[in-house]
């Protein structure tokens, strides 16, 4: 079995890159948020300020949306699971674990994706993605089943303190 590596430094790879910086910097600042505030109010927030800027943004760029009444029930499916689901949920993963947990976890979203992939539109994936997707998996596992929760030097005397 030969493995290479073939990255296309396209147009493509570059926004996909810029959208994971993007996006670990938004988790940053989540992180910090869910401190302070309730998930489904910055899940809200966030949503709102999200649907001011494509309402001017769709004028601006001309976008169009010519086709999306043929598909608006996959389009309703993409806003309940997206943002309306799947944010708020993960802003409260965020507000009960540590981030680098919550980011790992996350990671295991290609699995599922393969699933659908493989069950709705008849498309497998590769060897090397399923080998990735195992991977990912396993170490989405260790870091879960693995890691000792810290306890402070001093928790003893604060638990015994509040008896």
């Amino acid at each position: 079995m030969k493995f290479t590596f073939r990255a296309e430094y396209s147009l493509g790879f570059w926004v996909v890159l810029f959208s994971a910086i993007c996006f670990g910097t938004a988790e940053f600042f989540a992180k910090i948020a869910v401190r302070y505030t309730d998930p489904l109010t910055i899940s809200f927030i966030r949503n709102v300020v999200t649907s001011v800027l494509f309402w001017i943004a769709v004028p601006i760029t001309g976008t169009s949306l010519t086709g999306a009444p043929s598909v608006w029930w996959g389009l309703v499916i993409i806003a309940f699971t997206g943002p309306i689901l799947t944010r708020p949920l993960y802003l409260f993963a965020l507000k009960n674990l540590e981030v680098s947990k919550v980011a790992v976890i996350q990671q295991s979203q290609p699995l599922f994706v393969a699933i659908l992939a493989l069950v709705a539109l008849s498309q497998t994936p590769a060897p090397r993605e399923i080998i990735g997707g195992l991977f990912v998996i396993g170490g989405c596992l260790l870091i879960i089943l693995s890691r000792r929760k810290v306890v402070p030097v001093n928790a003893e005397k604060v638990l015994a303190s509040r008896s």
